[in-house]
């Protein structure tokens, strides 16, 4: 049986309160699954402007919400896999920086130091609290998929065996985009709908590909979801 973290890694800036968590984390007792609830809150950085002005959003760009991160944060992933530093100033960072920054109605420099706050908060305090549960749950909405992918991609570097889940209201809405995710290893399954039963399973170690509601690559490293229980 694993001992299962359930996790959510945002900024002071987010107040939603993982309520989800608390029940996942409830369910999980009823069953006798020994489980840690953490809700990480970084005061280093705050969020883009366009979360906290609606005039700005009346003029909004051409792009998904849940999904604005992903042009950046594709990049950041892959160094941080192949055990790099990524470096904001470098290469073809600073194109990426000022088209995100565009689209969010920031300044690069903001945006350059969000990110830099991010990759540091997730690698220190997240990552040396995280990095001894062998399976890890993320509640993902649209205000933390930065945190989420950089905190996974640190705990995958450390231990490539370990078990990381990904659900919540983004991943439920849009996992079809997060499968990108899969199939750089970054994670190992989207729990798609209801949590509950899925990590029940997950914590008892039942292969992804057999748990109903749970995205996952098969043996032959396609991406399959069970839509019924096995």
């Amino acid at each position: 049986m694993r001992k299962i973290a359930l996790v959510k890694v945002s900024c002071i800036n987010d107040r939603l309160i993982p309520l989800g968590l608390a029940c996942l984390q409830s369910y999980l007792k009823q069953n006798s699954i020994p489980v840690k609830v953490f809700n990480f809150r970084a005061t280093e950085y705050k969020l883009p402007k366009v979360i906290f002005d609606p005039l700005i959003q009346l003029n909004l760009t051409d792009f998904v919400m849940n999904h604005q991160d992903f042009p950046l944060l594709l990049p950041i992933a892959n160094d941080i896999l192949e055990g790099k530093v990524p470096d904001l100033s470098e290469g073809f960072y600073p194109d990426l920086v000022n088209d995100y920054a565009t689209r969010m109605f920031d300044t690069p420099g903001a945006t350059q130091e969000r990110f830099r706050a991010t990759i540091e908060y997730c690698r220190t305090t997240v990552f040396g609290t995280l990095k001894h549960f062998t399976t890890v749950a993320f509640s993902i909405n649209y205000l933390n998929i930065p945190e989420t992918v950089i905190t996974s991609c640190f705990l995958k570097l450390y231990n490539p065996d370990r078990k990381i889940v990904w659900g919540g209201p983004s991943i439920t809405q849009s996992h079809k985009a997060f499968k990108l995710f899969l199939k750089k290893n970054v994670c190992d399954g989207l729990v798609i709908g209801e949590g509950e039963h899925p990590l029940l399973e997950i914590s008892q170690g039942r292969t992804f590909s057999e748990i109903k509601g749970v995205m996952s690559l098969n043996d032959n490293n396609k991406i399959t979801v069970c839509i019924h229980r096995k």
